[in-house]
């Protein structure tokens, strides 16, 4: 199994609107993480892997920070 290092928040919007809409799939995903992995973790599956894979922060603020979408969800790292 991939630890929280190896993993990253992805999503099929707006394929996945025919299911549900996006408020309600991070509700889902929230609710499936294992209880306890820590807010480092946490910040890791919502944005630092994928800015560390794809070389997105270039010594700025980190993107999760800077995600509207975010302040709807208080839970996630960094929001």
């Amino acid at each position: 199994m991939f630890g929280p290092e190896r993993v990253m928040f992805g999503s099929d919007w707006p394929v996945c609107q025919l299911a549900a809409d996006y408020d309600q799939v991070m509700k889902i995903l929230l609710n499936a993480i294992p209880r306890e992995l820590g807010e480092t973790e946490r910040a890791l599956l919502f944005g630092g892997n994928d800015e560390r894979f794809y070389k997105l922060n270039k010594g700025g603020q980190p993107a999760l920070a800077r995600r509207s979408r975010s302040r709807l969800h208080p839970e996630v790292p960094g929001a």
